[in-house]
């Protein structure tokens, strides 16, 4: 089935070891044309990482350029996973609208799959509503708000993700625009 998907550029963002082979799930469905950034092998993921922390961060936000929606796979540990949080910041940070997708169910390379979701890890940032600041935190004040009250999140397969995506993914972006998001963008917040 061909997909219609929106003129958005989307960075996707997920835990490259665990999730790779439920990542390539997503791709096949005909989300791959409008991907802005590249997605790693695992080995090559492994290589990245080797030359150190600031590497792989300059490496997600050269990958970031371009692009206006970060949909983040949810699998069990992507909430471990201190690169996805680095990449929901900076697309924060830089005005992209979020997304959310759980791929727990899907199979892996082995073809197993997880019963019960991970976390969310939108729920470990809270958001300057009129300021536009981030913080891996638990400070709530009358202008913070926690990510995850912000960002839709769904199901692949429950939601029936091949089918729905195009549509989730404009929908992230006017929520996006309604916040205010794309002004940073074009500000170079």
């Amino acid at each position: 089935m061909s997909l219609r998907y929106s003129q958005r550029k989307i960075y996707l963002s997920y835990n490259a070891e665990a999730d790779y082979f439920r990542m390539l799930t997503l791709l096949q469905s005909g989300m791959s044309r409008y991907l802005r950034n590249a997605t790693l092998h695992p080995t090559d993921w492994v290589h990245l990482q080797k030359r150190g922390q600031d590497a792989v961060h300059r490496w997600v936000n050269e990958q970031l350029q371009g692009s206006t929606v970060t949909v983040v796979l949810i699998g069990r540990d992507t909430v471990n996973c201190p690169y996805v949080l680095h990449e929901i910041r900076q697309s924060w940070l830089r005005g992209n609208a979020l997304l959310g997708i759980h791929i727990h169910d899907l199979g892996d390379q082995h073809n197993r799959s997880h019963p019960l979701p991970g976390d969310n890890p939108f729920d470990l940032f809270t958001v300057d509503i009129n300021h536009g600041d981030i913080q891996l935190a638990s400070d709530f004040g009358l202008e913070r708000r926690r990510l995850s009250d912000l960002v839709a999140i769904h199901h692949w397969s429950r939601d029936q993700g091949k089918i729905h995506v195009p549509a989730w993914i404009e929908d992230a972006a006017h929520e996006a625009e309604a916040f205010g998001f794309e002004q940073r963008r074009l500000q170079g917040a």
